[in-house]
């Protein structure tokens, strides 16, 4: 099995060499790519289609990353695994502490589940305005000098939304258990609504120039949310 490094990522391939005139790229989920090229294929070859397609590939090994079961005494945040401990003599509220989600004793589960949802909105919040701060050139056009207001609720039916005329955007608090680049990408979708407020060409032209693969992440997250019981 050979491997090549990817940002963030270490990613284990298999070549399969057949009679046939295409490279063929899947993402297998045990965790390594399954490359089907013929014999005369060089592997510079091969690994230059594995870079051309890396953002994908990326994505798809998220998702699988993230169908892992999740005991009672864990919790996802942001795409990483955490021990959930509850205790009588925690006062601090939700918070994560050493790599440890602490959480006060609650009378009840539902109370439990509330807290929580309260802690991922104010971490969607945070890395919604943390997002904003760091990408102020790529997002100057969107954002045009003036002030957002992020908020964050859960949803049913949606991942975020948008009122332009009031510059408030609603993020699913969802969105807290998955890897950041999710939220990142429901951000700018809602956020290029400040300049179109549809889902026309016009929108979809200025928000594939910012984020070329999102109907792929898009697509990915929705297969994710049904997956993963939040």
């Amino acid at each position: 099995m050979e491997q090549i490094t990817l940002p963030g990522r270490i990613v284990p391939y298999i070549i399969i060499r057949k009679a046939i005139k295409h490279v063929y790229l899947r993402v297998k989920p045990e965790g390594h790519l399954l490359i089907t090229a013929n014999r005369k294929v060089e592997l510079s070859v091969i690994e230059s289609l594995i870079r051309r397609n890396q953002k994908r590939i990326l994505t798809e090994f998220i998702l699988i990353d993230q169908k892992k079961a999740i005991n009672p005494d864990e919790v996802l945040i942001f795409g990483k695994i955490y021990s959930r401990q509850r205790s009588v003599n925690w006062h601090g509220g939700v918070a994560l502490i050493d790599e440890v989600l602490m959480l006060p004793q609650y009378s009840n589960e539902q109370k439990e589940k509330n807290a929580l949802e309260k802690y991922y909105m104010k971490q969607i919040i945070d890395a919604s305005q943390t997002i904003i701060d760091t990408q102020t050139e790529r997002l100057a056009k969107l954002i045009n000098g003036q002030e957002i207001i992020i908020k964050s609720q859960k949803m049913k039916s949606r991942f975020g939304s948008c009122l332009p005329q009031k510059r408030v955007i609603k993020i699913n608090s969802l969105l807290g258990r998955f890897d950041p680049l999710y939220l990142e990408t429901i951000l700018i979708h809602e956020l290029v609504h400040l300049q179109v407020a549809n889902h026309g060409q016009a929108f979809y032209s200025v928000l594939l120039a910012l984020i070329p693969d999102y109907r792929h992440i898009h697509r990915c997250l929705n297969r994710m949310v049904k997956t993963i019981e939040v």
